[in-house]
């Protein structure tokens, strides 16, 4: 069973496992290992570039509330799901 990210985690980009390009301001991904594709809309492709180098999930909600205007109770659940997909997925790693 993988670890589950909570508002403590720091968590990064898996680059070992995943390749990315940039195309009209949204992300898309790569899955080498499991030879699938994701394609990430505006905010999921901002977070993806906020966990380029470790950050925790608290920093990117602040960032992320700041930047969106939305309440920090409703964005922390809503990137603590995204970050827990994304590690479903892995196509990020917590870091130690």
């Amino acid at each position: 069973m993988r670890n589950k990210i909570d508002i403590s985690t720091i968590v990064k980009q898996n680059i070992d496992e995943v390749v990315s390009a940039t195309v009209d301001k949204e992300v898309i991904l790569l899955s080498v290992e499991q030879g699938l594709y994701y394609n990430m809309k505006l905010t999921g492709s901002h977070i993806w570039n906020l966990i380029k180098r470790p950050v925790s999930a608290k920093n990117i909600c602040q960032t992320l509330s700041c930047e969106f205007n939305v309440d920090e109770q409703t964005c922390q659940k809503d990137v603590l799901s995204y970050l827990n997909q994304l590690l479903d997925e892995q196509l990020i790693t917590i870091v130690s």
